[in-house]
């Protein structure tokens, strides 16, 4: 339960919040290793819990394993909807153009890191093209930072890795890397199958 913190004659006490215990009807549920989970009327945030100790007593520090992805999400709203787009990338094979936030493609590559916090002329241009980078690698490209998720196939394959490897997105060379590898052990087992 939920605890409102008061101060008489310099000692803090705690006494219980009903009316919060009413509104939110919360409760803490202690798991194994320290995890815990906050049920909060019918959703459920997954948390995990360190405790530190200090002379002012001992601390807890939570995380949520969610908020990253509810941030993800919610970016990914904003540029679908073209709210709060500070530049727009253009690949070079044509004149399309993917408007973006720079926080995001800065925080997910070491290209554009650079491009825009190095000095460089693109630093403040609100147009950039992207020579050396096809229509088909930049959007997976983009869609990966905004969602965490890749849908390859052979007919993306190719751009997708030239773009990853351009930009320096390592995650997905990874994920080109393991496609790869288990499309040649898939179609390796299937000619042994056949014989």
């Amino acid at each position: 339960c939920f605890r409102a913190e008061t101060q008489m004659a310099g000692e803090f006490f705690f006494e219980e919040s009903l009316f919060l215990d009413f509104l939110f009807k919360l409760s803490l549920v202690e798991e194994e290793d320290q995890h815990m989970k906050l049920s909060l009327g019918s959703s459920e945030m997954g948390l995990s819990s360190h405790l530190q100790s200090s002379k002012a007593g001992t601390t807890r520090i939570f995380t949520s394993n969610t908020h990253s992805s509810v941030v993800l999400q919610g970016f990914d709203q904003l540029r679908l909807e073209g709210l709060l787009c500070d530049v727009t990338l253009m690949p070079g094979d044509t004149d399309d153009a993917f408007p973006v936030h720079r926080v995001m493609m800065a925080s997910a590559s070491d290209y554009f890191k650079a491009m825009f916090t190095g000095g460089m002329k693109e630093q403040d241009l609100m147009c950039i093209k992207l020579h050396g980078v096809s229509k088909v690698g930049l959007r997976k490209i983009i869609d990966f930072i905004y969602t965490a998720k890749l849908s390859l196939n052979m007919d993306n394959l190719q751009d997708t890795l030239e773009a990853a490897s351009f930009l320096q997105i390592l995650p997905v060379l990874d994920f080109c890397k393991v496609f790869l590898i288990s499309g040649f052990q898939f179609s390796r087992s299937v000619v042994s199958d056949s014989l």
